[in-house]
């Protein structure tokens, strides 16, 4: 059986099927590829852990787990129902700490607990974690999380997971949502994201999300910041 040991990793990123999986690699230790747990055949024909044939993989070493990460999930797959076409689980091989059907209820971060049936199988991934984009609520849009507690309780930053575009290097100040616009929903998603700040205690920001919403460079993200980017976006509209 390989062993997954993350130590000093580089990121490097192969493609079935238009999916992108990431595969950790080190000059100093053999790793499991990311494919030993994913597959884009739905019958699971190696024992792999999960199928998927739209959204991305990766590995993180956290808190005395091994994670799998599935991202890049569309908003909208897990609010039709589609992410159950797009994704499932091996419950065959594996067994889970619990079962909820993603498609039915709304969350960024959802974590399962692996446990192997078969002693076969792979057994490197002790847990599956999720995370949507651009969203950062975990079970209803009305209770909010800290990214940076959630990296901590994690053992990894998930910031890049739920904005991607926030990494890329091409993202506008002011474009919060990352559709290559600064527009009214940016304004209101900085009011929201303001809104959240001052209404639940102790919550704390990310360097990424102070950096693309704060317009007014105060290191603060505030109802000033929605404003200006809803100004920006006016000012976009007449010239």
């Amino acid at each position: 059986m390989k062993k997954l040991i993350i130590i000093g990793i580089v990121l490097s990123t192969i493609t079935m099927n238009n999916v992108n999986y990431i595969t950790a690699r080190s000059s100093s230790v053999t790793l499991s590829d990311v494919g030993d747990f994913v597959t884009d055949n739905q019958e699971f024909p190696n024992g792999e852990l999960i199928f998927t044939d739209k959204y991305s993989v990766t590995v993180e070493q956290g808190n005395n787990k091994n994670y799998l990460v599935v991202y890049n999930i569309d908003p909208a797959d897990v609010a039709s129902g589609d992410i159950d076409n797009h994704f499932k689980i091996n419950s065959s091989d594996y067994s889970f700490a619990f079962d909820v059907p993603l498609g039915r209820n709304y969350f960024s971060t959802l974590e399962y607990s692996v446990k192997p049936l078969n002693a076969s199988v792979n057994s490197e991934i002790s847990g599956i974690v999720f995370f949507i984009k651009n969203e950062y609520a975990s079970w209803n849009e009305d209770d909010y999380f800290s990214i940076p507690e959630k990296s901590e309780w994690f053992g990894f930053d998930i910031c890049p997971y739920i904005f991607p575009h926030y990494y890329t290097g091409n993202c506008k100040v002011g474009d919060i949502n990352g559709d290559g616009y600064v527009s009214a929903t940016d304004s209101a998603k900085t009011l929201q994201l303001y809104s959240v700040f001052q209404s639940q205690t102790d919550f704390e920001l990310h360097e990424k999300q102070i950096e693309f919403a704060d317009l007014n460079n105060d290191k603060l993200v505030t109802a000033s910041d929605s404003a200006l980017i809803l100004s920006a976006y006016a000012q976009s509209q007449v010239s």
